[in-house]
Order: structure tokens, then sequence, then C-alpha cells
């Protein structure tokens, strides 16, 4: 939150120059984030390419279901360039956030006299307000705690009038949150006084961003984390024209996807079905079948049309966009009766009430729970095909991928004709792509010229256009004469993200060389780090779709048209499977054996059965297997099915996982004496039974099990986590939650062994006494709190130091008197938190005895020392402006006639350098300066210019004011107008005395320089 205060400075100069603030590109838009990782000790190493403009680096870590990134590990600085992680388990998965820039909101609060009239306009240059094409952005005004105006779609500029209440402080205050959207520089607004027309705040403006664009990457990290053995279910929904030409292609896709761990169901539909009938058709498996997680509609399967945007920025394309969002979302509410919008030339973009194109613009429920994927080539006539000889071809090159007959080289090429426009779209490579095969494997390169002869395993392509048109990049008549070398690919451009088009740019890829995917990369952008380690891209799809709590993405969940051309189950790195399989049937057990693949390096095998070969496989060896056999010596009676899978460490750009070939499939009939009717019985033991911290369990099931989950133990004074293992033994880890006995039974009822048979008894209980650890310390911690100034006219900051390491502090456990604490962060022997005073007066702060303890388990005693801290409210914005820069530290190029830097923030505002000593000279130079450290980073609503009053009023013109946060790296200027993070003013007229920048801003240094050469005086 920004409370603004006035910077004065006084200032003579010379000089000119242009205003300009710079736009991060692609790459400065990305931390390209890869791993490298050790397990003894455990340890991942996070690298990425260097920003030589990056202030800092804020590093959040989580786990991969978490919905937000809580709060940061570290923050380092801009020129790091790796972040070792200590804090690490061999088999466990760690989702890490980089921001150079944040998601944050723009948060202002001003402060003026109560009962003024106000009049707040904000303005968006481009006519499309801050929602909805490019981002569910909006602004909200609280005064008095109540909302008095707020919006998103306002169009080219919104007025709303109020008055400023009393809240009893006699300067109201005034909360302004603005959400931009990804074109973040066409956003402005002002605060002003309706009766005297004064402008008392502002944001934004033309080249300015109304907040800093969000710089970031993500990588989903590991070592050695265990294969991904069951996807769950697919939905095959088949358009009936391919049914019959394309059947024996149809079941390898389905025997492809069982031999990858997923179930498959079908449907078949026709292309003039209604999509209501086609959606009701898959939620009547998804509401039959609780593992179903995705659907591929294999070719022109109706589609649904929705929304009134236009993702290419394009006003003259708004409307409606191909949905397939739609038969992924099973509890959404769709309308049809609310947009009405006919502006676009084509009509294939109109959309009015009751013409069976939805209204809404993103998911309807928020949330969409199945993975999309369709490969569908209607109306390509550039390729010379049909539909069914398209298809058929995607078919067979998806397996030929799949089984590795396809083997594209590990790494990217980018193309990009585009640069900063949206976002920096390509972004979205340089992003993911680090993550797959580390930052020094990508390549910028031509698309075409390249990987015609060249292979790559994934590629981005940008560049205005057309609807079968990338312009630098290519057309479908390329992808139709072209014979591509590359598997995935992210394209972006005009048009075409509408891919219901005939020659469809977006579709193109599919219908020539080994493309198997294609998505419209650049609004939103895509999440797609997960594939780095094993995840399908519909996984990816799902991550971009839904974005809970703006996880990924700084702009709300992604627009109805963000789709996946092609197979949803694809994954990057396919593995070789064994041959051979050869299945013998014994009186009591089934022998299997076959050849090895002839080029891969494996870690050994796994063996998996099923009942049936669209049935649930479970693994049936304990160990990885070494050798070519395998001995199954408790079969099922009956069929059983057997899938033998190639297992091997892959390593990626974002460390090291098991990951599976599809298997070899082989099934027999057992018919023999085995039948097992035993049921298993499970022991549970650990090492200590007497413990001073975390433990682990171990679990001994009599013969494999299957189903066990941490909730199927009945746990007293714990909690458990970490569950691994299978089969014939497993692990977990046991936290106490106090003092005492601590329990663990695994009752009846709650695993079955491979053939059925549940655990008709309950398990041994395990009983583990725990006493925290004291190692023979008996010394209570003390804690002491501090701040900087016990005086203060704004929030502050509380810093706590414990006298050792300290566990279980939390904001409740403070006594505050006359204010809230907000973002405690910290831990071990230092902590601090925010402190907002509720109003003027004492502040105090005190930590109760008995609220913490040390690692001993020792309380503290006694209770900290009493801060009290005066607060006197700021009225900066209402009467009595505040000169933050007085006597503070001054510095500049050179001096003249000793009339130092110290001068321009002495408070002498006279002006005449020949009397009073209160003009600060530089020599005659070039691009001179003078700088100011105001001590800290403060928040300032203006800048006051003040002029010489002797003479020479008229050279004092076109000189920039420069504010930053961080240090300036040069006294260049153009390095200067390039740093990242610093805002910058251009003042073209002569000055008054004073002249007023509103700045609206925080910073801590502020310089002012000159452009070309003169001398720099400042009053």
């Amino acid at each position: 939150m920004h409370k603004y205060l006035p910077l004065i400075i006084l200032i003579f100069l010379l000089g000119k120059n242009a205003f300009a603030q710079p736009q991060p590109s692609p790459q400065e838009r990305s931390v390209q984030l890869s791993a490298t990782t050790q397990t003894n000790p455990p340890q991942i190493n996070l690298q990425w390419k260097p920003d030589f403009g990056a202030t800092k680096y804020v590093v959040y870590r989580k786990a991969l279901n978490d919905t937000n990134w809580g709060n940061p590990i570290a923050t380092l600085a801009g020129s790091a360039t790796s972040y070792v992680d200590n804090n690490v388990q061999v088999g466990v998965g760690y989702e890490y956030a980089f921001f150079k820039e944040d998601f944050a909101y723009r948060r202002d609060t001003i402060c003026v006299p109560s009962g003024t009239p106000l009049t707040f306009t904000i303005n968006d240059v481009n006519g499309i307000g801050v929602c909805c094409s490019f981002g569910d952005g909006f602004y909200e005004i609280k005064n008095c705690n109540n909302i008095v105006a707020s919006g998103a779609q306002f169009g080219y500029s919104e007025t709303k009038n109020f008055t400023a209440c009393n809240d009893g402080s006699g300067c109201s205050e005034i909360y302004i949150t603005v959400k931009p959207s990804m074109i973040d520089n066409s956003t402005s607004w002002t605060l002003q006084n309706n009766q005297t027309g004064q402008i008392i705040a502002s944001a934004g403006g033309a080249g300015q961003f109304i907040r800093p664009r969000p710089e970031y990457g993500f990588i989903y990290a590991g070592i050695e984390l265990p294969p991904v053995e069951d996807h769950g279910r697919i939905l095959l929904v088949v358009e009936n024209d391919l049914v019959t030409p394309l059947a024996t292609e149809i079941d390898e896709l389905k025997m492809d996807f069982i031999k990858d761990g997923w179930r498959v169901s079908t449907i078949n539909v026709d292309r003039n079905d209604a999509i209501s009938s086609v959606l009701n058709a898959i939620k009547n498996v998804y509401n039959s079948q609780a593992d179903l997680n995705a659907v591929l509609l294999l070719g022109h399967v109706p589609i649904a049309f929705s929304g009134s945007i236009f993702p290419d920025t394009h006003t003259e394309n708004e409307g409606a966009y191909p949905a397939d969002v739609y038969y992924g979302e099973m509890d959404g509410v769709w309308t049809d009766n609310t947009v009405n919008v006919t502006s676009a030339f084509l009509s294939i973009y109109h959309n009015v009430p009751g013409d069976g194109k939805f209204d809404q613009d993103t998911p309807s429920s928020g949330v969409v729970e199945l993975q999309v994927g369709r490969v569908d080539f209607f109306d390509m006539p550039a390729f010379g095909q049909t539909e069914v000889q398209l298809v058929q071809q995607y078919l067979n090159k998806n397996h030929q991928f799949k089984t590795r007959q396809i083997n594209p080289t590990r790494r990217a090429l980018i193309d990009d004709n585009i640069g900063q426009t949206i976002a920096a779209p390509a972004a979205s490579g340089y992003r993911n792509f680090a993550t797959m095969f580390g930052a020094n494997n990508i390549f910028e390169s031509d698309y075409f010229g390249t990987m015609g002869s060249q292979s790559y395993l994934w590629s981005y392509g940008a560049g205005s256009g057309d609807v079968s048109t990338a312009a630098g990049v290519g057309t479908t008549n390329d992808f139709a004469n072209s014979n591509l070398q590359n598997v995935f690919t992210m394209l972006f451009g005009s048009q075409f993200g509408n891919w219901a088009f005939g020659n469809n740019l977006l579709r193109a890829p599919l219908a020539s060389g080994q493309t198997l995917t294609s998505c419209y990369s650049g609004n939103p952008p895509w999440v797609l780090h997960h594939m780095s380690m094993g995840y399908p891209i519909g996984y990816s799809l799902l991550q971009t779709q839904n974005n809970t709590n703006d996880l990924y993405l700084p702009y709300g969940p992604a627009l109805v048209s963000t789709a996946l051309m092609g197979d949803p189950t694809l994954r990057m790195h396919m593995v070789e499977a064994p041959t051979n399989l050869q299945i013998t049937n014994n009186n009591n057990t089934i022998n299997l054996n076959w050849n090895p693949p002839s080029n891969e390096t494996l870690v050994g095998y796994n063996i998996y059965r099923a009942a049936s070969v669209n049935g649930v496989f479970q693994k049936i060896n304990n160990n990885t297997i070494t050798s070519t056999s395998f001995v199954d010596n408790s079969p099922l009676t009956g069929d059983n099915f057997y899938l033998v899978k190639t297992l091997k460490l892959e390593t990626s750009g974002s460390g090291t996982y098991y990951n599976l070939s599809l298997g070899l499939l082989g099934n027999t009939n057992f018919t023999g004496t085995g039948g097992d009717t035993t049921p298993p019985t499970i022991t549970i033991a650990t090492a200590n039974n007497n413990v001073n911290t975390n433990f682990t369990v171990n679990i001994f099931p009599s013969e494999n099990i299957n189903g066990l989950t941490i909730s199927d133990f009945d746990i007293s004074n714990g909690t458990a986590s970490n569950l691994t293992g299978g089969a014939t033994f497993y692990s977990m880890t046991i936290t106490p939650s106090a003092a005492g006995l601590v329990t663990i039974v695994l009752p009846s009822q709650t695993v079955t062994d491979l053939a059925g048979n549940e655990n008709t008894a309950a398990s041994n209980t395990l009983s583990v006494t725990y006493t925290p650890p004291n190692n023979g310390d008996t010394t209570p911690p003390t804690i002491t709190i501090a701040t900087g100034n016990n005086n203060v006219n704004t929030n502050f900051t509380v810093n706590i130091f414990p006298s050792e390491n300290i566990n279980g502090l939390t904001i409740s456990d403070f006594d505050i008197s006359n204010g809230t604490a907000t973002n405690l962060t910290g831990g071990a022997t230092f902590y601090s938190m925010t402190i907002t005073p509720s109003a003027a007066g004492l502040v105090t702060i005190v930590l109760p005895s008995q609220t913490v303890n040390d690692l001993a388990g020792n309380e503290n005693t006694a209770a900290s020392n009493t801060l009290n801290v005066t607060y006197t409210p700021n009225t900066s914005n209402c009467n009595n402006p505040i000169n933050t820069a007085l006597n503070k530290t001054s510095t500049q190029h050179s001096t003249q006639f000793g009339a130092t830097a110290s001068r321009a923030t002495d408070g002498n505002t006279d002006g005449d350098f020949w009397n009073g000593n209160s003009v600060a000279l530089t020599n005659w130079t070039n691009q001179s300066w003078w700088e100011v450290d105001l001590g800290g980073v403060v928040d300032i609503t203006e800048i006051r210019i003040f002029n010489r009053s002797d003479c020479c009023q008229d050279i004092l013109k076109n000189y920039y004011v420069f504010v930053s946060e961080n240090p300036f790296n040069s006294t260049d200027l153009n390095s200067t107008l390039n740093q990242n993070g610093v805002v910058n003013f251009l003042q073209n007229n002569a000055a008054g005395t004073p002249t007023t920048i509103p700045a609206n801003t925080t910073g801590r240094y502020v310089r002012v320089q000159l452009s070309g050469q003169g001398f720099l005086a400042l009053a």
C-alpha cells in the first residue's frame, strides 16, 4: 500500500531529451529457471539466466497441490543467478516461484479533509477498461469502509463523484485498488477536488505503467520423484465419420492410452449434434466414472462458442470464440442472454442473445475439471487431403512418438516477431523452456528454415497476421509444404487464435510433420513447467485455464478461447518399451519373460496386472526387476492382463524423476490351484519407542497390498506425512503433537491383497513415547522487540529478536493496543511484522510470557519489553506537506563556486544565487546530475522543483527527474532510463517557483539529470 508524502527538491538546471519508460523484453519478463540435484545430502540447485536489469529475486516454495505461495523463503540480490535449497527430501517434488516483479495490485491511500467533494476518473487509452479480454482487472475505491466506486469494463473512461466521509481523524483516508490488465501501460487515474479542480493524486499516464510489469518464473523440481503409474481415465469422443475408416488406428490409440496408465471410455457423436447433447454425454461418463480426467475430441466434434472477447487486441474481431473448455467444465452454468455484439467484420464473431453462443468470457464455474484436447481437420484444403486422411496421419505419428520411433532432440526454438506487445507473449517460451532444457538450450532461430532440417522437441512462434498467417513465422501453406521435426509448439498472433476458420494456422501444425500439439500462448501465457517432470500437457492446460488465486498468472482465469490442439495425454519424455513378452501358465504361478529395449538406459522394469485389459493395472513386483523375467506367485483366478514397463531415471531441466515406458501387454487365463483366500496381515514398527523428534514408522504387509493411504491410520497425539513405498513395505513420518504417548494403528478392512482379500484384523498398536528435546537446555528464551523510530506518522515495522531459535510465533501471540499487526515474516532468531496504528496516540506492543518455546521446549517465562510508539497521523495531502528531502544527504556531479549539493535540500527556497547561499551548482559538463538519498524508501506524492529567482528562468526546462527504491546503477542517462524499477519524469517547460510534479510513487533515491551539456543549479 502506498501512502504518499511530498518530496520537495529545489532545482535549477539545463538540458533536453524525450520522455520514455522502457518496456521489459520477453526474456526480461521471465526468470529462466532450471535445476540440478544431488542425493547425498539431498539438494536442489536452482539456476537462471542473469538479468542485468533485475533489482531482486523474491523466492517462494510450495507443495504441488497448494493453492497459494505463502511467505517467501528468500529474497536475493538482482545479481544472483543461483539458489540452493538444502531443506529437501529425495522423492518429494517442490514447486518454486521466482519474482523480479510480482502480481501485486496497485494500492494507494490518499488523505483528504473530511467533506471534500471528489471526482475519481479512470482512463484506458485503448477503450477496453481493465477487463476482460486481457485479464480480469478491476478498480475499487473505499472510504470509511464503504465501497464508493468500482468497475472494470469502463471503455475509454469512467468518472465517479463522491464526498470524503468523516472518519474522525480530520483527514479522511481514500483507499484506491487497481488490478490492471495485461496492457498495464494503457490505464491511468486521477483523484481531483471537484470544487477547486486540484489534482490530489494520480497514477499511470502516457508511456507509464500503473504498476511494474510482472517478471517471473516457475519450476517444479525434485530428486528421483516416483513414477506416475496411474493417470486415471480418458474419454475418447469420436466423430461418426471416423469410426469405420479409422477403426484400426482408433483401436491402436486406445491401446496406447491403456499401456500408458489410462483407462478408456468411448462415445461416438455426429458433427451436427447439439453441443448440449455432446456435453450431456460427457457428463454421463463423468458422473459414472469417478476417475475421468481427460477428453480427446477426435474429428469434427461440434464446436461451442462463447464470450465477447478479442484476445489478439483487434477490436474488429470482438465476439464469440471457440470454447472447448465448455466440454471440460462439469458444473458450469453457461448462459445465452446478455452478450449482444455484432461490431466484428465477420459474422463468425457475432454473439446475440438466444443464438446458441454463450455469454461467458472465462470458464463459468471458475474450475475446469477435465483436460480437453482436439484433433480436428475440418476445412483444411491447403493440405490436399481429406479429414479422414489427416486424422489417420496424426494417429500414426502419435503412436510413433509414444513408442519412441520419433525421438526428437531435447531443445527449444523461439521465433519471436512481436516482442514486448501484450505482456511480451514469447515469455511463455523462455519461461517454460528453461525448466525443460535449461536456458542454454533455447535457440532463437527461424521457425521453418530451421526445423525443416533440425529436430526440436518444443518451439514457439509469434507474429502479426491473419487466420492462416503469423508474420515472420509462416503460413498454413508453409505447414502444408513442410515436414517439420518438432513435436510440441506454441503460436501467437492476430486472428488465428479463433481456430474455427478454415485453413487455420493453429490447427495446421498437426496436419504435417511430426507436430502433435499446438496452443495459442501469449494471452494467456501457458503454464507448462510441470511437463519437465513427466506430467502430460493436459495437466498444463488445466493449470492455465483455472489459475486458482492468480497462482501462475497475474491476470485471473484464462479466457474461454484457451484450448489445446492435440492429444492431452502426451508427455515430453517417452521411454523405449521391452519387446517379445512370453507368458507361461503353470499350476500355481505365471511366468513372464521378455526382451530388453535395444537402445535405452534403464533402471529396470515394473510389472502391472489387471483382471481386464481396461481395468486398473496394479504393480505386483516389490522391488525393481533388473532381469528380464518375473514369476507371479499369486495370480488372479481367471483372466490376468500384464503390462511390463521399462523404468528409467529421467533427467530434465528441473531435476530427476522415474519414468515409465508404454507397457508391453500380454494376458493369460489362470485356472490353477493357487487361488488366494488368505487375508493379509499388517505389522507396524519403529526403530525407537522413545523419541524426542519426528520419527519414521515402517509398515510391513504380509503380502502385496493395494489402497493404503495416510487417512487409513488411526493416530493419537500426532500427524502422519510422506507415506512412501508399495507392495510389502511402506514408511511414513510421524510428527508428535505434544509430550506423551503417540499411538498408531491400522484398523481392519482398510486394505486388500492382490486377490481382493481384506485385512480382517487390525495391525498391532504401535506406542511411542515423545519427550521434547532439551539437550540439557533448561534456559527459557527471552524476547526483545524494537523499531527504528518511536515517533511515526504511518505504518511501521517492528523487529523481534529472540535470544535463541524459537518455534510457534504467530501474530495472535502479541498484545497490541491501538493498532493491528500484519505480515509476520522471519524465523529462528529474527522476525519482523508491520503495525498499522488505529488512531492518533500511543501504540503499545508486547509479547506475553508462555507464548513461544525454544528448540528444547522451554517456554519464555517472562514477557518481552513493552514497545511504545507515538503515532501522529500524516495530513500531508490535506493542509501540511512534509518535505521528506529536508537535510537529507545529497551529492552532485561537481561543485562550482562552493555551491554544494546540500543547498538544494536545506529548506531555503530563496533562489538568488548571489544572496543567501540557496543554490547548488555544478560545472558546465555533459549530463550533469544531482542526487539525494532519503535514507529509506518513502511514499512520494509530489516533487517540487524551484527555479532560480534572480535570473535565467527561461533555461530551466527539458530536465529529467528519476526516482528509485534502489541505488542508481550508473550516471549515464540512457542506462538510468533503462534501469529496472526506475520511474522517470521529463519536464519540457520552464519551471516556476515551484513546479510541482505529481509523483505518487515510492522511492529512496531521487536524481535530477541533464540530457545535454550545461550547468545544473538547484535552488
